[in-house]
């Protein structure tokens, strides 16, 4: 069983080059290829495949490179955990303090896991996020040669993948681990490995709570009915262990961000279900580079296409995942929308395969696909040629100063604090890494979260019930040292008055006039 399961786990990293490289190379001389393993020794084949894979994870580890210093701050709230964990303080934000808002436990067990060794740092995740995109890659062009027997398809995808700005917007946060596993998902649908399938949607549920529905709709496409109920059980086999320590050790089933985002109320009449458009109007060109797939979906009327059964899961999972985020009403944070992304750049390069691959003239399938491949390359390239290739901010966030600022700030206040509690209204992920502090906020102290449970738990209806079955097993947290300073976040810095305290401006795209205070309390 140990042995099935590793094979499940590793099987992305046995990359095969000559058929990536060679898709059209008969049977005869395949046999030949792979034959230099059986006929002992090492093969000179095999040394290649290696040397490849480390080539290309070296050229997409240089790529993202170029964003490591524009972090968002939602990146350094995994690091913070992290890094508690690697202290020896648990599954906390700030250390000695058990807290539940790593929204991707996965993510941060195996990025726990990854730095180890070397120890925690931004450049972790981007080391992570190469590893992922290296396993995808792979997994792309097996799903092409799968369905077209052509590796094309597959190297568009992954092109629209590792180029998407809002995508690349997200490193330091597991929306990477959602993609990479919603696309080995994908091909163990397409080749029929339903168990192996099941390993995959149980890490995408563990990596972020949305995996469930793309879990649920995937499997129930499971054509055999006993297939389909031993998978389920095996997927939930997989999941239970962690939902169970969540419930028993935090005392929910779900992170305490679901509660946080769902009674938040700042964004006006931005919501989920609108905030494309937002997104739209604050950043353009780099929002129609995310969406520069959206025309592919012009081959779904491809009677062809639509009967697809990838086509049909991924179709279905996006479009319940977007009335479900919509009917929740949160706040239109930007790595939600990946998903939908991922599923649209997946259905793309499937139905452009379907409706050009086995087109023999020159007008207009190979013009297209060329199009599909090189446009979002370009469109990204010529987004970092404005930049003087100087990333100093994502393409697309909504924080309101660059990770460098809010580095230049953490480390300003870090002598200062001196063990007491600091107030923070405001962002606090880069902020608490840099500065080592106690910055309290909902994100690193739960006593909001008991006023919450109070509401919702009276009455005897069955949402009241249901909420006293998650608290069942909460306690209350520690306490923190009191609190000494204030760190307060003003997005138009003539709304912060006469504020005294030490003070920095910042500045980015999303807003543009900001200031930060840190002042102690009287």
């Amino acid at each position: 069983m140990y042995r099935s399961a590793l094979n499940t786990i590793s099987q992305p990293f046995r990359f095969s080059i000559h058929r990536l490289l060679i898709p059209g190379i008969d049977s005869r001389h395949r046999r030949f290829l792979d034959s230099g393993e059986k006929a002992g020794g090492y093969s000179i084949d095999k040394k290649y495949e290696y040397l490849v894979l480390i080539l290309v994870f070296i050229l997409i580890f240089s790529f993202l490179s170029l964003f490591r210093n524009a972090l968002i701050d939602d990146a350094f709230i995994t690091l913070n955990y992290v890094r508690s964990i690697q202290q020896g303080y648990g599954w906390s934000l700030l250390p000695g303090h058990i807290s539940n808002t790593a929204t991707a436990p996965l993510y941060v067990i195996l990025l726990s896991a990854l730095s180890y060794i070397p120890g925690v740092s931004p450049i972790s995740p981007v080391v992570f996020a190469a590893l992922c995109y290296t396993i995808s890659l792979q997994a792309f062009t097996r799903i092409s040669a799968s369905l077209f027997s052509k590796r094309i398809y597959g190297i568009i995808g992954f092109s629209a993948f590792l180029t998407n700005p809002l995508i690349i917007s997200t490193l330091g946060m597991e929306s990477i681990l959602f993609g990479t596993l919603l696309i080995l998902s994908v091909l163990k649908l397409i080749k029929h490995q339903w168990s192996r399938m099941a390993v995959y949607l149980a890490m995408l549920s563990l990596t972020r709570f949305d995996g469930v529905l793309f879990s649920l709709v995937f499997l129930l496409f499971i054509p055999s009915i006993r297939e389909r109920v031993k998978n389920i059980l095996l997927w939930m086999g997989c999941i239970l262990p962690w939902f169970v320590f969540s419930w028993v050790y935090f005392g929910s089933f779900i992170p305490d961000t679901f509660f946080i985002k769902t009674i938040q109320n700042t964004w006006g009449p931005w919501s989920y279900s609108n905030g494309i458009i937002l997104y739209l109007n604050r950043f353009p060109i780099e929002m129609i580079l995310s969406l520069l797939f959206l025309p592919t979906l012009t081959t779904l009327i491809h009677r062809d296409v639509i009967k697809m059964k990838p086509v049909l899961v991924l179709l279905i999972s996006g479009l319940l995942h977007f009335l479900g985020y919509s009917l929740l009403d949160v706040p239109p944070y930007h790595w939600y929308y990946v998903p939908e992304i991922i599923s649209l750049v997946l259905i793309g390069s499937i139905g452009l395969g379907v409706v050009f691959s086995q087109s023999k003239s020159f007008f207009p399938g190979r013009v297209i696909t060329g199009l599909a491949l090189c446009l979002p390359m370009l469109g990204l390239l010529f987004w970092l040629a404005g930049m003087n290739f100087a990333v100093k901010e994502m393409p697309i966030h909504t924080n309101r100063a660059t990770m460098e600022q809010y580095k230049e700030i953490g480390l300003s206040i870090r002598d200062t604090c001196q063990g007491k509690s600091v107030v923070l209204a405001g962002e606090i992920g880069t902020l608490a890494y840099f500065s080592e502090c106690n910055l309290l906020d909902w994100f690193s102290d739960r006593s909001w979260l008991e006023m919450v449970i109070s509401n919702q738990t009276r009455g005897n209806g069955f949402l009241a019930s249901l909420y006293r079955f998650n608290f069942l097993f909460y306690q209350r947290s520690t306490g923190f040292p009191p609190a000494a300073y204030a760190v307060n976040s003003y997005i138009d810095k003539g709304a912060a008055g006469e504020d005294p305290g030490i003070s920095w401006n910042t500045s980015t795209h999303w807003t543009p006039d900001s200031l930060i205070v840190f002042s102690r309390i009287k």
